[in-house]
């Protein structure tokens, strides 16, 4: 008898440290791909990737307030892997991006289709340059939102993680 208790602790302790793995690895491919689907402003004369910066991680409860930096790449996304990867309570995780232009990327909402576009050209470049970055609403680089297309893609992404753990 003692045996086939030891059997099956060490069936939940694999088993435990695979759900973990699971968990920690689709919540990670699920967040970086949000994060990198959200689209950087490609005006020159600003700064580009607030929006993409804004993305927070949290657990049971979403990070509030709006983060001052910005991200053109893929450190956001860096800092939330190994913020899911370390995290000591591995059963929850949020993440929240509190800019108020989150949700007009996400949903739509801008303004009518502007007709000359945002200007795009460096500074002092001559004619300037200007590149219409959102149409009927919707950005162009994000027409169906960040959140929405990839958590369409959770079960898939877990399958995939799961797989990996056999």
């Amino acid at each position: 008898m003692a045996e086939f208790f030891k059997q099956v602790s060490e069936f939940a302790t694999k088993a435990k440290i695979s759900n973990e793995r699971v968990m920690r690895g689709a919540t990670i491919k699920l967040f970086s791909s949000v994060i990198m689907a959200t689209p950087v402003n490609q005006n020159p004369t600003q700064h580009g990737g607030g929006l993409r910066a804004n993305w927070q991680l949290g657990g049971s409860s979403p990070a509030s307030g709006v983060v001052n930096a910005f991200d053109e790449g893929s450190a956001t996304a860096s800092g939330v892997s190994s913020g899911v990867a370390s995290a000591t309570n591995w059963h929850e995780f949020t993440l929240a991006n509190n800019k108020p232009e989150a949700s007009a990327v996400e949903f739509g909402g801008y303004p009518k289709t502007p007709k000359k576009g945002s200007k795009v050209s460096k500074k002092g470049v001559k004619p300037a340059e200007y590149k219409i970055l959102s149409a009927g609403g919707f950005s162009s680089a994000a027409p169906r939102g960040m959140v929405r297309v990839n958590a369409a893609r959770f079960d898939a992404i877990v399958e995939q993680m799961a797989r990996a753990q056999r």
